[in-house]
């Protein structure tokens, strides 16, 4: 699963190579990396279930502000535009923005 993310945020450094590879992986998982501080938080709610699945006892119930494809997209503009006032440069908004929705 992380793989995956690992990947897009390597492929994206080729396209926006003044972007540190740091936020461009943490630009691809930035959904798993905002779930565990919404889910403290009280936003997102997860069920102990023993057995539930043969990795995880957990059984997400509700998590709508860090995996919804809307908050995904708000998340994605808003990330995409700190990088693009903190970093500048060509692309930058764009790739973050597309790394955060993936």
């Amino acid at each position: 699963m992380f793989i995956g993310h690992f990947a897009l945020g390597f492929a994206a450094k080729r396209v926006t190579p003044q972007v540190s590879l740091a936020v461009l992986v943490a630009a691809a998982q930035l959904a798993d990396l905002l779930w565990p501080i919404l889910l403290l938080l009280g936003f997102e709610q997860v069920r102990i279930d023993p057995g539930n699945t043969a990795f995880t006892p957990l059984d997400f119930v509700s998590y709508p502000y860090s995996h919804s494809l809307l908050f995904l997209v708000i998340w994605g503009v808003v990330f995409g535009l700190a990088g693009q006032l903190t970093i500048g440069g060509r692309n930058v908004f764009g790739v973050i923005a597309a790394l955060v929705v993936r």
